[in-house]
């Protein structure tokens, strides 16, 4: 497996084959990084990726390929360090393939801090055709979960209580506009801090590809 960090404009920040294949500093600062933040440890010489960086302001990727030409499962996670200051991430997102049964795109976050965010969560299907995305999840089901218990969800995100509410908060986030008509599903969301999972499904049984996307839109 290798895992990419590149900038907006595709050139490469960092990769990495393996996350304990540098040096013992490098190593170490791994490890201790995902103790502070309570991510699982991951076990030597398991193939596993992780890279430790410092980001300016702006849009980045991080794309997941297998160096091997296998394919499964894999866990992206993105962590912040920084508790000082004010940056903070706004917006991530995740391009899944969805299908029938255990085929579900299942995204987490944790929120921290004594405040409540409130969050634009999408997931967006039809919507990426416009990008010349084939093969898009037709009609996606999006419910956001506190542990088995959903908090939130929409299918169709004109059905939601207030559309221009949607919209307004796409427009601040900086998201793409989603087209009146079609079956992308959108929600805004006040959650206090703990742990959340995302689950994308397609509401008619079907399968295809899906963004999933969460913005900060806190203010």
């Amino acid at each position: 497996m290798e895992l990419t960090l590149r900038r907006g404009d595709g050139s490469i920040i960092a990769t990495n084959r393996g996350w304990d294949t540098g040096t013992a500093a490098e190593t170490a600062a791994l490890a201790g990084a995902a103790g502070l933040t309570g991510a699982f440890p991951l076990a030597s010489g398991g193939g596993d990726c992780a890279l430790l960086v410092s980001l300016e302001p702006g849009a980045y990727t991080a794309p997941v390929t297998s160096l091997d030409g296998g394919s499964g499962i894999a866990l992206v996670e993105a962590y912040e360090l920084d508790q000082a200051g004010t940056p903070r991430l706004r917006n991530l997102s995740t391009r899944a393939r969805v299908g029938p049964g255990a085929q579900v795109a299942i995204p987490g976050l944790v929120i921290s801090g004594a405040n409540a965010r409130t969050l634009l969560v999408r997931a967006v299907g039809p919507g990426l055709t416009a990008f010349k995305v084939g093969g898009v999840l037709a009609k996606p089901s999006l419910v956001v979960l506190q542990g088995l218990s959903p908090v939130a969800a929409n299918v169709g995100w004109e059905t939601s209580a207030d559309p221009a509410a949607l919209t307004t908060a796409m427009a601040r986030a900086g998201a793409f506009a989603l087209t009146p008509g079609q079956s992308d599903a959108a929600l805004l969301v006040t959650l206090p801090a703990g742990g959340y999972t995302i689950q994308v499904t397609g509401a008619d049984g079907g399968s295809g590809v899906v963004l999933v996307e969460v913005y900060d839109v806190s203010g």
